[in-house]
């Protein structure tokens, strides 16, 4: 009996912290959740138990305003309205539909050997393309271009990639300019042919001494870094398969069910 006394206390103890209240609005409780549910207003500010006294006083004051915004409605009998009434109806409509689909996505399986026979399938999907992440410099004429070379031969590995961004925000015509000169990660189906080649010649950290000329100017162009081609595993892949072909089944699901509770349904048209 001792022992059941003392697992009520603590029971009641975790049951008080749990349900920590932090006022009272005309008798009812401002709550944890109440505080809870005002702080995904702010979802920058953080766990409320580490804001700092005054800006937890701001969001207990918010709870406060919002429990008497309700009370306030409730006196002005707003649930007795048409309109709130309507209102409500319509989101427990909308509620009714996101929690069939929800339970009826949730409930949907996916087999390992459905995932590997689709992996098979479509294997030409999870080959990745051999990619190259590259700056460049644009210049008018073939003099500036070779200038520029010059200064960049100057430096070492570890300044080069810092030399080759600030040439490229102070010289280049470019629209990357003030990016550095960047392009991102592309493809070869992704860039002129010229530029491809050019880039696949040179190692990630390197540029190329000879400006590349198009319609644009002479390019300088330097290589960020290199993704070879690969295949992305199966157990890789697996996780995207199978929310896919959960996603393909749902929507045949719910096709078929609204179709074959349409046939049984009486239905009128006016």
């Amino acid at each position: 009996m001792k022992l059941l006394k003392i697992w009520i206390v603590v029971a009641l103890c975790i049951s008080t912290a749990v349900a920590k209240n932090y006022g009272q609005v005309n008798g009812e409780a401002v709550t944890s959740q109440d505080i809870e549910n005002m702080m995904k207003n702010f979802p920058k500010l953080g766990q409320f138990d580490k804001l700092k006294d005054d800006q937890q006083k701001i969001i207990i004051d918010q709870a406060i305003d919002s429990k008497l915004s309700k009370q306030l409605a409730v006196k002005n009998k707003i649930p007795q309205t048409k309109l709130y009434k309507d209102s409500l109806k319509a989101i427990e409509d909308k509620l009714l539909v996101e929690v069939w689909m929800k339970i009826t996505h949730d409930s949907i399986k996916v087999s390992a050997s459905e995932i590997k026979a689709h992996y098979n399938k479509n294997k030409k999907e999870y080959i990745t393309n051999h990619e190259i992440k590259a700056r460049h410099i644009i210049l008018k004429t073939k003099k500036e271009a070779d200038g520029v070379v010059k200064l960049l031969q100057k430096e070492n590995e570890a300044t080069l990639q810092k030399t080759f961004i600030n040439l490229a925000v102070k010289r280049s015509i470019g629209p990357t300019a003030s990016n550095g000169g960047s392009l991102g990660w592309f493809d070869k189906n992704k860039m002129l042919k010229s530029f491809w080649d050019v880039c696949v010649s040179l190692k990630q950290n390197q540029f190329a001494t000879t400006p590349l000329k198009t319609e644009f100017g002479y390019h300088i162009i330097y290589v960020d870094g290199v993704q070879p081609a690969y295949v992305v595993s199966l157990a890789d892949a697996s996780k995207d398969i199978k929310e896919k072909l959960k996603g393909i089944k749902f929507q045949k699901k719910i096709s078929k069910d609204i179709k074959t509770f349409r046939q049984k349904s009486n239905i009128k048209r006016y």
